[in-house]
């Protein structure tokens, strides 16, 4: 049963947002291709950049960047490969932090990365390398990127970055959890920031979320919302018909097969924050009133639209959301039908 999504009072609730970057030909004579990579493309052999930044660098590439040494340690097994893969991102190995290794059952694995500056994490700046069963690296993607010069003395105190997260909220900033970070925005500039994390109900009714504070001119960055304890999955739609069990899983609380897919990391995320809203306001814990998982597919079509499948109880009982050309509130119309 389709439904039409009409905006609503919760729009906070409801933004599955399309992804910052635009897809790019594989040729280097792609005007945006920042130049320095262009050169990179022209001097390798089978290199193609797939997708591109707003400022011109690879968010996915693929290739043939060397074999890894399977018997070493996670973090060590990339050594001799690394250099390579990162100079089409302007990074070097010292720029990045090995985070883990997930395996698939088909024995592909995919190493991510944490971008550092100057030993300060950048939230949302990941590189995640794809191996094949064999031990060759083939692709990489992520939102890391270097070439910038930038200033890590923020003009901005960690209390004054808590008072403007708290702002109009009945919150309070959980002891100890402010840091400073580098934040990746949606126009890929990398900025400077104190992420504040905060726990409480706030106006929206909802109880944690972290927020990111500008370090040099205190504006309100944007907020990320803690993942709830329900069990979500993130089915991929975009290779079928109708919504199967056969989907690829793009993310579960386990697995994250979509690093760079900020449509699965929205709608991962914006599933546990309608969760608590409907939990925390409404005493309603899933469609079942009992924490039942929930579970997602996207890429669904080009349309703005989302809409649950069907309420029979069977394999096929979750929601649909489809990508439209701007960012939308669709998240919401789906769970109000379901719960």
């Amino acid at each position: 049963m389709n439904r039409k999504v009409t905006s609503s009072t919760l729009a906070a609730l409801a933004v599955v947002a399309l992804c910052a970057a635009g897809y790019a030909s594989p040729v280097p004579t792609d005007p945006r291709i920042a130049t320095d990579v262009k050169t990179l493309l022209r001097n390798s052999r089978d290199v193609v950049v797939q997708a591109l930044s707003a400022k011109g660098t690879p968010t996915f590439i693929e290739g043939t960047f060397g074999v890894i040494n399977k018997s070493d340690k996670p973090e060590h097994a990339l050594a001799a490969v690394l250099p390579d893969v990162l100079k089409y991102f302007r990074l070097t190995p010292g720029e990045v932090k090995f985070v883990r290794v997930y395996t698939d059952p088909s024995g592909y694995q995919f190493f991510r990365y944490q971008q550092v500056i100057k030993t300060i994490p950048v939230v949302g700046g990941e590189l995640v390398v794809h191996v094949k069963p064999d031990g060759s690296v083939y692709a990489a993607s992520g939102h890391a990127r270097g070439g910038d010069n930038q200033d890590v003395n923020p003009h901005v105190t960690p209390a004054d970055a808590e008072a403007t997260a708290l702002r109009g909220k009945r919150s309070a900033v959980i002891g100890a959890q402010t840091r400073l970070v580098f934040h990746v925005e949606s126009d890929d500039s990398i900025v400077l920031a104190h992420e504040v994390h905060v726990k409480g109900i706030d106006n929206d009714g909802l109880e944690s979320h972290i927020a990111y504070i500008d370090a040099t001119t205190g504006a309100h960055l944007g907020e990320h919302f803690k993942a709830s304890p329900v069990s979500r999955t993130v089915y991929d739609a975009s290779s079928s018909e109708a919504a199967t069990h056969t989907n690829p899983i793009l993310r579960t609380e386990t697995v994250n097969n979509a690093a760079s897919d900020t449509v699965c990391s929205n709608n991962f995320g914006y599933l546990a924050r309608a969760y608590d809203y409907y939990n925390n306001v409404w005493h309603r814990a899933g469609m079942d009133g009992q924490g039942e998982a929930i579970e997602s597919n996207i890429h669904g079509g080009p349309y703005n639209n989302a809409y649950f499948l069907g309420a029979s109880g069977d394999e096929n009982d979750r929601m649909l959301f489809q990508t439209g050309n701007k960012p939308t509130d669709i998240l919401n119309s789906p769970i109000r039908a379901m719960w």
